[in-house]
């Protein structure tokens, strides 16, 4: 592609700012499709409009098949530049809470980009060389030259304080859901004299030890032989069995002592006990290796408990920052919004997991606030899952285990979310099948239950009103009818705010 972008510049210099979006080959019908991206500005576009034939021909000479072309306006508005930016930074110096306010943004050629550092980031942003990594993306995404400053700012914190104390770890208390055995009757390991966590929850609590109860079922004994010993004609004992309380099921495995063999030969299928372990990544579930196991009796008749959190009176990790989309004047002209639009509130959000799996997490969370139509609040965060994120995962998201490493995790700022959601209908792409599933996993511990808000699916909306109208209704291709521009796809701040674009243009329909 090196050399159709060589050919491309040599057509027009000023086709240096064109950039590649995608190429795609249909195998099928033997085709390619290759998408460039084209500067914001008139002028380029009524210079250039007379050589994009050119530039189809010299795309299937290279190619060698039958090949076209689409171009696309890269939207250069100050808010995508903005958001674009605040991502970037956040990313590349792991900073959670970077304000949009601490960006300036001045027109001209090239844009001037101005970041405000504090002090306890600038010289990791200047080894980093920040400015130079910002112009060369913002170049790529925008078609455009950037001149990125760095400016150093007073930080908002002591550092003389820090280096004198302890750091301070912020921990939201979770209210855990337990069962409380009876007869606990100790058989391996330590004495467990604490209750035990539901089941249903134990996927908020990867790689921490934890106590569980419930009936054992499918148990096996086998052997196996020491990796660290495997000339050793003496075989160890391990146990492995279902455990079912009445909110859900997980596989248990116990690897024996050889003085505690005798004693775990007793369990049976049916019986009732208490263990305490660590919860594991299995082959396809999460699991717990136990390390203490008790007989108990487990009380009849449990009802699940649903305590809700009422909304908390303050933000206490996220706070949301107002937002003013300009390019808002184009489309929210009076009479077009809908008044059903204009009197509700909205939230419209975007989750970015490590996966699809039952076991998966949250690993950034995104939402933007629509009232009167108009879009005005935004509400971002990394999240920390308490896993590894996968590199397929990273490699599409963009999100590494790095950049979470320093994050609050979901628990942490539930009640944030919570609250910016409060009064709102909440919508999203594919919400009903994906987000809002989600979301539920962390509700029966942090207590803030989304059940009672209604909801907007744009995935249906578009269903509905477009079809016959669109390929397939993923976000992309519906944002690409509306002529909205995705800077970055699968990040969570920016799919929040195409899907709010998208579903204000869907409500312009009838």
């Amino acid at each position: 592609m090196d050399k159709l972008i060589e050919e491309i510049i040599k057509i027009n210099p000023a086709f240096k700012y064109l950039r590649l979006n995608t190429l795609t080959y249909f195998a099928v019908s033997g085709h390619c499709k290759i998408e460039f991206l084209y500067p914001d500005e008139e002028p380029f576009l009524t210079n250039a409009k007379k050589s994009f034939a050119q530039i189809r021909k010299i795309a299937r000479q290279l190619t060698g098949i039958e090949t076209y072309c689409e171009f696309h306006k890269a939207n250069a508005s100050i808010e995508n530049v903005l958001l674009s930016v605040q991502t970037l930074v956040k990313s590349e110096l792991n900073i959670n809470n970077f304000l949009l306010k601490n960006i300036e943004i001045q027109n001209g050629k090239p844009k001037k980009v101005i970041v405000n550092i504090e002090e306890l980031y600038y010289d990791y942003a200047l080894t980093k060389q920040l400015d130079k990594l910002l112009e060369e993306k913002l170049s790529d995404t925008y078609c455009a030259d950037f001149d990125v400053q760095l400016t150093k700012i007073d930080s908002k914190v002591d550092l003389e304080e820090i280096l004198k104390t302890e750091p301070i770890k912020v921990v939201k208390k979770i209210n855990k859901r337990l069962i409380h055995p009876i007869s606990v009757d100790h058989l391996i390991g330590k004495k467990i004299t604490e209750p035990a966590i539901y089941i249903k929850d134990l996927n908020l609590y990867y790689e921490q030890d934890v106590i569980i109860c419930g009936v054992i079922k499918g148990l096996k004994r086998a052997t196996y032989k020491s990796k660290k010993n495997p000339e050793s004609d003496k075989e160890k004992v391990y146990y492995k069995f279902s455990l079912e309380d009445f909110t859900g099921l997980v596989n248990c495995v116990y690897f024996a002592y050889s003085s505690s063999v005798q004693k775990a030969d007793t369990l049976r299928d049916g019986a009732e006990i208490i263990l305490q372990g660590k919860v594991k990544q299995g082959k396809n579930m999460l699991e717990v290796i136990a390390r203490s196991i008790s007989y108990c009796e487990i009380p009849k008749d449990l009802v699940e408990i649903k305590h809700r959190n009422p909304v908390p009176e303050k933000y206490e990790l996220i706070f949301p920052e107002d937002i003013k989309i300009t390019e808002q004047a184009n489309f929210l002209i009076k009479d077009e919004i809908s008044e059903h639009i204009k009197k509700n509130i909205y939230v419209v959000f975007d989750l970015e997991t490590t996966g699809i799996g039952e076991n998966d997490r949250i690993t950034e969370i995104a939402a933007v606030k629509i009232i009167d139509g108009k879009i005005c609040q935004l509400f971002t965060t990394l999240i920390n899952p308490n896993m590894k994120i996968p590199s397929d995962v990273t490699k599409l998201t963009g999100i590494t285990n790095e950049m979470v490493s320093m994050s609050p995790t979901f628990e942490q700022i539930a009640g944030d979310f919570y609250k910016f959601c409060h009064n709102a209908i909440l919508v999203g792409h594919n919400i009903t099948d994906f987000d809002l599933p989600f979301l539920s996993r962390y509700s029966d511990i942090t207590h803030y239950y989304y059940d009672e808000h209604k909801v907007e699916d744009t995935l249906h909306i578009a269903q509905d009103k477009l079809k016959g109208k669109i390929s397939n209704f993923k976000l992309s291709t519906i944002a690409k009818y509306f002529n909205i521009n995705n800077v970055m796809a699968h990040r969570a701040q920016f799919d929040a705010l195409t899907t709010a674009k998208v579903f204000l243009e869907l409500s312009k329909l009838p």
